[in-house]
């Protein structure tokens, strides 16, 4: 994706749509490219927060460690997409960001972000906005949210990070039990083996002694579509 390319995703998202492509080139031009391997780490949670990125190619990953010492993932981001910028207002990061592919990124600096962009008005309110429909997803997700949205959502994600295509759907080894799955989901058992019937029963997913077999993929992302698609947070830019 060239510079002009980029511009042009980033112009399209609602939170820079009333920025002018002066201003995000302003914002792009202020950064210095990297270039990360696939696995790599762009930052760990409670390391300093010195830059905000800006994903140029490629994929990452954001997540964070839950109370119980298990990784939680939030959210893969891709081309065009910001992430960071919130915390350029705390001392530490709050989540992990790892490549899931070869990814190249522009960083922008705590010390530009303060000196220089912020005090561009047009830049500065699209901040404010990201930040600030970010919190309200966020708010959303903690109290409307329901336990079948989680559900559906993390086999949304295994289907995508974990899933082999065959020619009837796509294969999710089952490597934890429904009670490991409630668990990790804050649900009960009861409802995981409630909801995983319903999907079979509405022809999305068929369950396997050892696996899962998801055969409208689509469709169980249109039913995960909410937590799947947004960090329950505010560390990226909306789509």
């Amino acid at each position: 994706m060239n510079d002009h390319q980029l511009i042009k995703k980033i112009n399209s998202m609602p939170s820079f749509r009333k920025s002018s492509e002066d201003d995000i080139a302003l914002m792009i031009s202020s950064g210095s490219s990297v270039s990360f391997k696939k696995n790599s780490c762009v930052y760990r949670e409670d390391e300093p927060s010195c830059y905000f990125y800006i994903i140029v190619s490629g994929k990452c990953v954001i997540s964070k460690f839950t109370d119980k010492a298990s990784e939680r993932v939030f959210a893969v981001l891709s081309d065009g997409d910001v992430f960071g910028v919130p915390e350029m207002l705390l001392e530490k990061y709050s989540v992990s960001v790892k490549c899931s592919r070869d990814t190249d990124l522009i960083r922008i600096s705590k010390e530009i972000f303060f000196s220089k962009l912020i005090h561009n008005i047009n830049l500065s309110l699209c901040f404010m906005h990201l930040m600030s429909s970010n919190l309200a997803l966020m708010q959303n997700a903690i109290v409307l949210e329901t336990a079948e949205k989680r559900i559906t959502a993390y086999l949304n994600w295994l289907c995508r990070h974990h899933g082999k295509k065959t020619t009837k759907g796509i294969v999710i080894e089952r490597k934890i039990s429904n009670q490991a799955i409630a668990s990790f989901l804050s649900v009960t058992r009861e409802y995981v083996f409630k909801v995983l019937h319903q999907l079979q029963t509405e022809q999305i997913l068929e369950i396997g002694e050892n696996s899962f077999l998801i055969k409208n993929p689509i469709k169980l992302h249109e039913r995960a579509d909410m937590i799947d698609s947004y960090y329950i947070g505010y560390h990226y830019s909306s789509k």
